[in-house]
């Protein structure tokens, strides 16, 4: 007797749901299964969005504390300055005494 009763509870279960589906997607079947398959696509395409804005904005972030980082080493590095530099007047008298010897050897 207690199969007979289990399955009769099953029965029931079986068709409210069926007819709980057919209430709330109507006669045709095809449009539920595929409302079905649009939710988790739906939910993976707004999740790789985000994904990316993520790494688009910490690229941006990085990007930017390490320009500021290069500014300021740029601003406290010390002023260097070469005293033994020639200056432009020396420059041009040691040139002018030269000669070139690269075409006239052979």
């Amino acid at each position: 007797m207690r199969k007979f009763d289990q399955q009769i509870v099953e029965s029931v279960n079986l068709r409210r749901g069926r007819l709980r589906n057919a209430f709330f997607f109507g006669p045709e079947r095809w449009r539920r299964q595929a409302q079905d398959h649009v939710k988790p696509l739906v939910f993976g395409v707004i999740a790789a969005a985000v994904l990316c804005a993520g790494c688009v904005a910490t690229s941006f972030v990085a990007n930017l504390l390490d320009k500021q980082a290069q500014q300021e080493r740029q601003r406290n590095a010390p002023v260097v300055t070469n005293s033994h530099a020639p200056s432009p007047a020396s420059s041009m008298t040691s040139r002018a005494g030269t000669t070139s010897t690269s075409g006239s050897t052979r």
